[in-house]
């Protein structure tokens, strides 16, 4: 099928959309609001309450926002993000789990590129651009994380992470995260892509994410412990 057909395929599956909300409640509406925007309506979001105490005012905050398609999960006695993803995708019923981080947001159409070539991947993800702490200064940026577009089966993965975390849609019986560090996401993607599945990286921009003091990758260093990660694979940067 070329690319062209695969654009043109009417699919219709649904999605669960996980969000992990720990610190960021700020952000949740803009996240929330970039959700319902979707031009593709086959989803339901799960929003993960977790490291707080019981019935909390995050929770309650994250509460306003339920309704037929969005549910809130208090979790109190879930601590960190990979353990709450994990307990997350227990309540999960659809084929398909998207992650989206509470401060990121998505472009209408991100599920609606991604849809065709869920027929022919495991794994598909989008190009993304940063955008530095404010919402209304989304279209002024073209700085992009220089990740592989296309068919990226073959790609060294110990090149870079070349998933990014809120564009990635994957099939839910592959998906369970591991402890590491602020780099889940990279261990789940090497893992997969040493099984042999396939991953796709939509070429346009579909996922915009913040740069700001407290986004955990960019305060914590977590970059410091992908090279530890990949020595765990038996892989070497590259």
């Amino acid at each position: 099928m070329t690319y062209r057909q695969l654009s043109m395929a009417k699919i219709y599956i649904m999605i669960d959309i996980l969000i992990p909300l720990y610190n960021g409640a700020e952000f949740l509406d803009e996240c929330l609001n970039s959700v319902r925007a979707q031009t593709y309506k086959e989803w339901r979001v799960l929003i993960g309450v977790n490291g707080h105490p019981a019935e909390s005012e995050v929770y309650r905050q994250a509460m306003r926002n339920e309704c037929h398609n969005i549910r809130v999960l208090d979790m109190p006695n879930v601590k960190g993000k990979v353990e709450a993803l994990n307990k997350m995708l227990e309540f999960c019923t659809h084929p398909w789990i998207a992650l989206l981080d509470v401060d990121d947001v998505w472009c209408p159409t991100k599920l609606a590129s991604q849809m065709p070539f869920t027929q022919r991947y495991d794994v598909v993800g989008t190009a993304c651009r940063y955008f530095r702490d404010v919402l209304a200064n989304i279209h002024n940026t073209n700085d992009s994380p220089p990740i592989p577009l296309g068919d990226i089966t073959k790609y060294d993965f110990a090149y870079c992470n070349p998933i990014i975390n809120s564009s990635s849609l994957t099939k839910r019986e592959l998906c369970g995260w591991r402890q590491y560090r602020g780099v889940e996401d990279y261990d789940l993607w090497i893992r997969l892509w040493k099984k042999g599945c396939k991953f796709y990286n939509v070429g346009t921009c579909e996922v915009y994410h913040r740069l700001h003091d407290a986004s955990a990758f960019n305060s914590k260093g977590n970059h410091s412990y992908v090279p530890a990660l990949l020595q765990s694979h038996g892989l070497r940067q590259t």
